[in-house]
């Protein structure tokens, strides 16, 4: 067989290099007539003349075996994690500029929607972690369930927060997912806002709760 440098593609007319055809061992030259680029064109076109028929079947099929594919699905995810993070770098790597537009795109169309998410999700986190950590005040002598939040107990929280986030303002559903990913870890509390702000970066709390908290009307 010659060993052709170039070949003319069939569909386009320029002449090419044989790398710019897929191999094809029945034509004469090991590879087929028309280029890469043609084919990719030729079957874009047939997708977008056939898209709303594909779409349908898709969804008929997938409504008929929706359980055989979610099961294939798994079975091939856990079968090959390695293989599949590999693609999808270099897929986010190729479409950088794609991705983040999309995004953009689909932010600025649901921005109540996502804006709703994250107020759910936020709310979601909040309770998990006071369930875990008290849902009432934890200062000595008050009883408040107003206004709570996480205090680390050594007073380091703003060093903590510029070293997990890179910012000390930076915290909450942000800190609370921290605290659920490595199972609540020992050194925090339950402190409403008046006792965390008095107690700052000290040991303990400075108010004086007997003379300022009403505890039957939770209030001060």
């Amino acid at each position: 067989m010659a060993d052709h440098a170039s070949k003319r593609c069939r569909m386009c007319g320029e002449a090419k290099p044989l790398g710019q055809f897929t191999r094809d061992r029945s034509k004469r030259d090991g590879h087929r007539n028309s280029c890469r680029d043609c084919e990719h064109e030729r079957d874009r076109q047939r997708y977008q003349e056939n898209r709303e028929a594909k779409l349908a079947y898709q969804e008929r099929y997938y409504q008929a075996n929706g359980e055989a594919v979610r099961d294939y699905q798994r079975r091939y995810r856990e079968a090959n994690p390695e293989k599949i993070r590999e693609r999808d770098r270099r897929y986010n790597e190729a479409n950088r500029e794609k991705i983040a537009e999309w995004h953009r795109q689909y932010e600025d169309a649901n921005r109540e929607k996502i804006n709703g998410l994250q107020r759910r999700r936020a709310a979601r986190y909040r309770a998990i972690v006071l369930g875990h950590y008290g849902q009432v005040c934890a200062c000595p002598g008050c009883y408040s369930t107003q206004a709570l939040g996480i205090d680390h107990i050594d007073g380091t929280g703003r060093q903590h927060r510029q070293e997990l986030f890179g910012d000390h303002t930076r915290g909450g559903v942000d800190f609370h997912y921290w605290l659920i990913k490595n199972n609540f870890p020992p050194g925090y509390q339950t402190l409403c806002s008046r006792c965390n702000t008095s107690k700052g970066s000290g040991d303990h709390c400075w108010l004086d709760h007997d003379l300022e908290y009403d505890a039957e009307n939770d209030a001060w």
